[in-house]
């Protein structure tokens, strides 16, 4: 990876910081404890392997790294901000929480050889994503599914809009 690589990684790591965690949230990520963690999968496009951190009640930033079945490996990065009080009663036998989201974040993708004879020379690919999901946590074990559809735009290499999506389950700690 050249000097420019790792320059555009550390952007798109960096990207959910830049795009304004409320300050009250700043102090609450000093305190790791109050906080969970979630490690999961992301099924569709990209699949991933996923990670979640709550930096608050209502915010979160994750992120991920995955492959588009042989087209290129992404890493991805966002802030998400949920909306608990959308649905009154979710409340059923195996789900009590149902949650609502919408983010901003971005990605990278380093394309593998056989797709570069298809396009431009270039192996990298960054762009903004917005992503719009929905979140059912599981009753009794810390357990999270979810769907989400992810629009964006890439920018470099080429400009293309770009659409991802797909099924995500997580486990909490």
């Amino acid at each position: 990876m050249t000097r420019r690589h790792h320059r555009l990684f550390i952007l798109v790591a960096l990207l959910p910081l830049l795009l304004g965690i409320p300050s009250n949230a700043i102090a609450e990520i000093q305190n790791p404890r109050k906080h969970k963690l979630g490690l999961g999968a992301h099924i569709g496009w990209p699949t991933a392997i996923t990670l979640k951190y709550w930096v608050s009640d209502q915010n979160a930033v994750d992120g991920g790294i995955g492959w588009t079945f042989g087209e290129s490996i992404l890493l991805y990065s966002d802030m998400l901000w949920h909306f608990r009080h959308l649905f009154k009663d979710t409340s059923a036998l195996w789900v009590n929480d149902t949650v609502a989201y919408i983010g901003a974040g971005a990605y990278l993708g380093f394309l593998v050889d056989n797709e570069l004879k298809k396009t431009s020379t270039s192996t990298v690919r960054l762009g903004i994503r917005v992503p719009f999901g929905m979140e059912w946590k599981i009753t009794k074990i810390p357990v999270v599914i979810g769907l989400e559809i992810t629009p964006g735009l890439s920018l470099i290499s080429s400009t293309a809009v770009i659409l991802q999506g797909g099924f995500i389950a997580r486990y909490f700690f």
